[in-house]
This record gives C-alpha cells, structure tokens and sequence, in this order.
C-alpha cells in the first residue's frame, strides 16, 4: 500500500472513531442538566411541537422567543430514545466536527511530506476536539458545539472553492453554494454564528479578488470574481438561514413586529419592553489595553468571558506565537517572502478567518461558549503561523509540545461542564398534582433560578404555563398582560416554585447498598469493621449502631448529624420568599398551603412545590 493510501485510510479511521469515542464520553459524562436546558431547551422543542404559543406566555422568560429549531430536534429524540442513547448521539454527531478539520489540514499543511503531513493533521484534529470549549460543551443541548460542525464545514467548502492555486476543481460554484448554505443554517439555528458568517464572507470575498495565475490576471476580472463568489455565498447563506431560522423570525415579526423580539427594542419598540438592546458589556475588555492582550487575559481568567472557570491557556499560546511570527517575519524579510510563496493560500485564509472571527467575537459578546468554532482550529493554527520562521521540522515538533501541553493543562486537571445527572430513562420525570380541569389551569412559574420551565413538559398540553419573575426587562404593560392573561383563563391557578433535596441522603444510601452487598451489616465483627472504615476513609456518613432483631441488621449507614436538616422549614422559607414577590405582582398565596412533589433530572431529584394563588381584583 502507498503512503498516499495509507494517510487516506488513517484520515478516515480517525474521522470514524473520534465520533464514537466523544459519543462514549457524552454518555459516561452522564444526562445533561445545563441551566439552558432547564430553562428553554427542554421547554421549548416540546412547546412547539404541541402549539403551545397559543396556549402558554413566556414561560421560559426571553428565552421563550428563541428559534426552537434545535430543540424539536432534541425534543424528538427524546421522545423515540431512551435518553442514553441520545446523549451518545449527540456526543458522536459533536464529533463529527473532526472530520472539516481533518480535511482542512490536509489543504493547509499540502506543502508538507507524506506520511510527516498526515501525522501532524491527525494529531492536531484531535487536539482540536480535546479543547476545554468544545470538552465543556460535549453532550450536552447548547448548540455550541453543534453548530460549529456546521461552521467549519463551511469553512472548509469556501476555502477548497476559492483555492485558485490548486488543480482546477470541478463545482467550485457547488463548493461556494455549500459554504454559504451550511453558514446560513448554522446562523439560522442559533444567531451567534453571524460573526463566523461575516468572518467567512471577507476572507471568501478578499480570496474571490486574488487574481489568478494567467492571462486574466487583472483587475476588472478579480473584481469579477469577487462579485460571483459573493453572489454564490451569499445567496446559499440567505437560503441556509431562512429554512432554519425564517419562519421563525418572520413570525415573530407578524406578532410582535420585531423579528428578534424581545432584544434590541431599542430598534423595534414594543410597549411591553423597554428600549434596549441586548449586548452585555460584563463580558467585554476594558480598555485598549485588554482588547490587544485578550487572549492571554481569558487564559488567565475564563470567568471574565463566561461564568465557567475553565482550564486553557491554547488561547495565550497561539496569540503568542502569532505575535512571535509577525515579529519574525518583520525582522528577515527574505525569508518571509520565500516562505509565504510556500505556504498554501488555504492556510494564509484560515488564519485570516481565524483572527477576523475572534476580533469580531470580541467586539459583539466575548462570551466565551460561543467561540467553539473557532477553538477547535487553533492547534492547527498554531503550526501554519510558525511555519515560516522556523524550518519544517522544527515547527512541527514545537507545535507538538505546545499543544500537548495545552491538552494536558485542559484535560488533566478534569474537564468542567454546564451540569450533568445520572442516566434514566427519560431525560425529565415529574409527578403531576391532580388537575381537575386542566384545560383552564394556569400555573404561574414563580421562580427564575433555579429554571423550572422544564417541569411544564410533562404536564398536560392544555396546562397554560407563564413565568411571573423573568430575565429581561418588562414594562407595567407586560405585567398588565400576563394578569389578563392569567385573568382570562377562569380556572384554578398555582404556582410552582423550588423545593430543597438532600444530596447527601442519596450519597448515603448508594453506601448503604454497597454495605449490604459486601455484608458488612451482619455481625457484630463486621459492624466493628464498617465502624472503622467510616472513621478512617472519612466517608460523608455516620455509623448507626442498632439493637439486633430478626428483621434489622446490625449496624447501617445514616445521616451525619452536621448534615441533617430541616427540609420542610426550609421549603416553608422559599414558600414565603415566593409569596411576597407573587404579592408584589398582585397575586395571593399561602406558603402553607404548598404541597412538594417529586421531579428528576435523569435521576437527579429536583423537587418541586405546587401551591394555590388568587388573583387580586385589579
């Protein structure tokens, strides 16, 4: 077999196996419980599917008017899946993002030897998907990752196609077409794309411009072909967004008149919002002086884009190296002539898109989960930027180290995620109250965090559902409008808020199982020695001694008296905290007339309180 055969076999292995490998990681990970889950994405696919636009108000607060494309999908796995299966799917379709990079690659470093060049792009690919913002996001129903398959894809698509220094490739319009559809659906899906949309149409458009080796070399005919490839890209991109994201926000035009209402009032004015728009400065730079040194700040601190604390520093090192390539270039201007000559156009334009897209990123939400498309490409960023300052083998073996280092320093000290439970069978259970007419029942959702729209997904589709304390700004007019709301429904009304668990009881009684399974209960020795096991491994329990009788062991398991608490007045606590804001909003409710039901995350106990309310006469 030919080296050329064996780097196409390899490429192709890895693009098989990665996939199932993050798919087993998504499932050992265990049922995603991430806030955004709990608040729209298990509310709002479920919502769709059963029109309930027409029967529930802002359940899940803004959130509510998000394109639900995505979560029908989720929704619909759910519902023919156990939610294993799902989870490993959805790792394994995440991974799938292995494959753009693969190719990629192979483009990128074509000025390198077989087998040296297929080495180096395997081991970059997967450094890739081994990142801490891609690794954080694994499994679970964010669209992050999800979405970024769709992105660099298309990245892929556009660059092939604008590659005019290649052999003549048949389809290059195709290729074009393909790029702008696949940006267009990621966008559609999930609007914090647009800034790799725009990164992807200058660096397609200023490679549309290069002109060509040959007689049509001029000006007017690269201007030309910048216009077609715009009109190619552009055009597919509108497409691509308005199957997964037009109807929605035309819709949301017809009923609000702001296609992306409730943000940027400021532009569409409604009564029930205030004008603002939506951009969260919290997360920006300050000052010229972070904007050039961001990405070592983010390295440092990962809490200054995002409320996750996550390990990596890829970010500082391929700024570095950036910075150390454009001060070598400068310094020996010979060779950095000769060494671009060498260089693939592909990998001058993935670097463009790469350093456009995170100023762009920077510039409009420098929040750090929504730059996963862009993270996955830094190892292979980082050698194509030191590729010309440092002969060949030696960039290849700095760019090793480095991203080892960088996966090891993610990886190694465990890899932080948004939240997970163990596995059941259904990603959400929730016991239901008795409903006498639900038809008419409105359940107010009186807290905002813990999100509790989630709970709404297993109740009756005519259960009308609204959240009294929301995440946006609401005007007196909106507030007017939910009691109408509520008002006009007639029936019984309640509200459902938190309720407190004992995480420790059911670490407690995972022990106790493996207790009675190893026979540690039995005998006064063995109870001796479970006594000692606890003293000397610290376990998070007590050793409860008991008087032997025929029906009870000799010795258990219990609460440690630090851990015991008083559930019920704690519940009784948020029952009351609850009722003073519902009062605020003009409703009325006894805390002691809440009664707590049980619900589950996978098989996370997340209870839940169901209390009556009256409306006060307006």
């Amino acid at each position: 077999m030919s080296d050329s055969q064996k780097s196409f076999w390899s490429v192709w292995k890895v693009a098989f196996l990665v996939p199932l490998a993050l798919g087993g990681w998504s499932l050992w990970r265990g049922q995603d419980s991430n806030w955004d889950l709990l608040n729209y994405h298990g509310y709002n696919g479920f919502a769709a599917w059963h029109g309930k636009r027409s029967i529930d108000f802002a359940a899940a607060g803004m959130q509510t008017w998000f394109n639900p494309a995505l979560d029908l999908v989720y929704y619909g796995l759910w519902t023919i899946l156990p939610a294993p299966w799902v989870g490993f799917l959805l790792g394994a379709l995440q991974g799938l993002i292995v494959i753009p990079i693969l190719w990629l690659g192979q483009r990128a470093l074509a000025n390198q030897p077989e087998p040296t060049r297929t080495r180096a792009v395997i081991g970059l690919a997967i450094a890739g998907v081994l990142t801490a913002n891609f690794l954080s996001g694994l499994g679970n129903t964010m669209g992050d990752n999800l979405t970024a398959v769709l992105v660099v894809s298309a990245l892929w698509a556009g660059l092939v196609a604008t590659d005019v220094t290649a052999p003549r490739i048949a389809g290059r319009s195709a290729l074009l077409a393909l790029s702008g559809a696949l940006i267009g659906l990621s966008i559609g899906l999930k609007l914090t794309n647009a800034v790799f949309g725009l990164a992807l149409a200058m660096v397609l458009a200023a490679a549309g411009a290069q002109a060509r080796p040959g007689p049509e070399a001029d000006a007017g005919a690269g201007l030309k072909r910048c216009l077609t490839t715009m009109l190619w890209f552009g055009g597919f991109a509108a497409i691509g967004f308005a199957m997964t994201g037009g109807y929605w926000h035309l819709s949301l035009w017809r009923e609000w008149g702001n296609p992306v209402f409730p943000q940027f009032s400021s532009l569409f004015p409604h009564p029930f919002v205030p004008q603002v728009g939506v951009v969260d400065a919290v997360w920006h730079p300050k000052g010229i002086a972070e904007y050039l040194s961001w990405p070592f700040v983010i390295s440092a601190d990962a809490t200054r884009v995002g409320q996750l604390p996550l390990r990596q520093v890829i970010w500082a090192v391929a700024y570095a190296c950036q910075l150390a390539a454009l001060v070598g270039l400068a310094l020996h201007r010979p060779a950095r002539k000769r060494a671009m000559a060498d260089s693939p156009p592909i990998a001058r334009r993935l670097v463009a898109f790469v350093v456009l897209s995170f100023v762009l990123w920077m510039i409009v939400f420098s929040i750090y989960r929504y730059l996963v498309a862009n993270e996955v490409l830094l190892p292979l960023f980082i050698l194509i930027v030191l590729q010309p300052i440092l002969p060949s083998p030696s960039a290849i073996r700095w760019t090793r180290w480095l991203v080892i280092a960088c996966t090891v320093y993610a990886v190694g000290g465990g890899v932080r995620h948004w939240g997970s439970e163990g596995w059941a069978t259904s990603p959400f259970r929730v016991e239901l109250p008795a409903l006498t007419e639900p038809e008419r029942t409105t359940v107010l959702l009186a807290v905002g965090d813990p999100p509790l729209a989630w709970i709404a997904s297993n109740f009756p589709v005519a259960v009308a559902f609204t959240q009294t304390e929301l995440n946006f700004p609401v005007t007196p007019a909106f507030t007017e409008h939910q009691r109408r709301f509520v008002r006009d429904r007639g029936g019984p009304v309640f509200a459902v808020i938190d309720a407190r668990h004992h995480s420790r009881i059911k670490q407690v009684e995972r022990l106790q199982r493996l207790v009675v399974w190893l026979g540690l209960d039995q005998t006064d020795a063995r109870c001796a020695m479970l006594a000692s096991i606890v003293k000397r491994l610290r376990l998070r329990a007590d050793f409860e001694p008991k008087p032997t009788t025929p029906a009870a062991p000799y010795c258990q398991l219990g609460l440690r008296p630090e851990d015991r608490i008083d559930l019920a007045a704690e519940n009784r606590a948020l029952a009351q905290a609850a009722s003073q804001r519902l009062a605020a909003r003009g409703y009325v409710m006894n805390p002691d007339r809440c009664v707590t039901l049980q619900a589950y995350v996978g098989d996370g106990p997340r209870p839940y309180q169901w209390c009556p309310v009256a409306l006060t006469p307006a």
